[in-house]
């Protein structure tokens, strides 16, 4: 599979907001809620990503993955504002279309947005593909577990 990463275009909020809920309903879906990706759900995400794809902020940075002229995944990394936090940068998400899983792109938008800077990042403990792909890239759990608020657990890793 051949795919480009660029970053996200002005204009393409309700596509890339799409794109969002479609990879956490194949990822999610069986733990979280269908509320999770309804209607409601995508008013969020068109909002999220209306800034995404405006005029960024200091320390944002975010990818599309991109197959022929369509986005097939996404990552966003920005400054952790949080109090104390274990790492300056973190890995707010990153999101790919399970038929685009494997083929590399995942890696590229992680190099794009992060490269080998130090970060953390939570990732749902009931997701072990997302895990061991982190786990290739140099992250290791620090021992934090809370519930994600819409099912399952979230564990904080950091590298």
């Amino acid at each position: 599979m051949d795919f480009t990463i660029r970053p996200p275009r002005a204009g393409e909020a309700d596509a890339l907001a799409d794109l969002h809920l479609r990879t956490w309903e194949e990822t999610y879906a069986g733990i979280f809620p269908p509320s999770a990706w309804n209607d409601e759900a995508r008013a969020g995400r068109v909002r999220q990503w209306s800034a995404l794809c405006g005029t960024p902020r200091p320390g944002w940075r975010t990818a599309v993955a991109e197959v022929d002229g369509s986005p097939v995944g996404i990552a966003h990394t920005e400054l952790d504002a949080g109090e104390n936090p274990p790492r300056e940068r973190v890995l707010a998400f990153i999101y790919l279309l399970v038929e685009a899983q494997g083929s590399g792109a995942g890696q590229a938008l992680l190099d794009e947005v992060l490269g080998a800077d130090p970060a953390s990042l939570w990732v749902l403990e009931e997701n072990p593909r997302a895990r061991a792909f982190y786990a290739r890239n140099g992250f290791t759990p620090t021992g934090e577990r809370h519930p994600s608020g819409l099912g399952g657990h979230e564990i904080r890793l950091v590298r």
